[in-house]
């Protein structure tokens, strides 16, 4: 894209650069999906820090940002060593929930990906939502984008599985842990995703993915995976907690055909 910041609908919002990566493909040389979103996650994390909403301002607060839900159209899977341009922004309120939108560019200025997702406020001490500080509202409101500028929400319900069987089990490590001191949000999507019989990447292509964050996975929960399909590529996954059956997550993904 020659101007890419010309194309963002708010001041509020962010451009972010980035190259695909020999550690970000899978077997075809194609970005895989939790790559895509760890860069999505980049890129609002810079966004939040030139508009002083990061971790670090909200921090004295107790208050951090959680990601309810992200919901990603997909046309293409970039390839190693693909140049991609990430515009984000804050995408409007509604009563707890703050929305930010993605859309994914190649250097073609070709559209690889959208995808929209749902926050809230966390506070850090009970874990619980709160409602925005006036300073927060005061900051985005008089520049949010206009409704037809932004993406469809999120979905605000996917359905169960409704025979869930374990494909595996995993428990949780240091090292997939994110700065809440729980389950870092990319963990859930890709090890739902491994659920999926290994032919479904083979042979098909993502069209579309969502899923819900419902509950926290902290260090050493043994979680369980379940898929079920719907019909021909179209899965229901679930990521559950062993000990109490709990759904941390739940994910819907569809897929089309065009595969080796």
């Amino acid at each position: 894209m020659d101007n890419p910041a010309a194309a963002l609908p708010t001041p509020l919002g962010q451009v972010y650069h980035c190259e695909v990566k020999a550690y970000d493909i899978d077997a075809r040389k194609e970005m895989t999906i939790p790559a895509l979103v760890r860069h999505l996650q980049e890129a609002a994390m810079d966004n939040v820090v030139r508009l002083r909403l990061s971790v670090w301002d909200l921090e004295p607060e107790q208050l951090s940002w959680v990601l309810l839900r992200k919901e990603i159209q997909l046309s293409h899977r970039p390839t190693l060593g693909e140049q991609l341009t990430i515009l984000t922004y804050p995408a409007g309120f509604d009563r707890l929930f703050t929305f930010r939108d993605f859309r994914i560019y190649d250097a073609s200025g070709q559209l690889v990906a959208t995808a929209a997702t749902t926050w809230m406020l966390m506070h850090l001490q009970t874990r619980r939502p709160v409602r925005y500080p006036e300073w927060i509202t005061n900051k985005l409101a008089p520049q949010m984008p206009p409704a037809e500028a932004c993406l469809p929400r999120p979905a605000s319900e996917l359905p169960p599985i409704e025979h869930p069987t374990d494909i595996f089990r995993i428990r949780v490590g240091w090292h997939d842990l994110d700065f809440n001191d729980h389950l870092n949000n990319t963990y859930y999507l890709r090890w739902m995703l491994d659920g999926l019989p290994h032919e479904v990447f083979r042979m098909r292509r993502l069209q579309q993915l969502c899923i819900h964050y419902l509950q926290e996975g902290s260090l050493d929960d043994e979680l369980a995976i379940a898929v079920e399909e719907k019909a021909p590529g179209h899965y229901l996954h679930q990521l559950s907690q062993v000990a109490t059956g709990k759904a941390l997550a739940r994910m819907e993904t569809v897929w089309g055909a065009g595969g080796e």
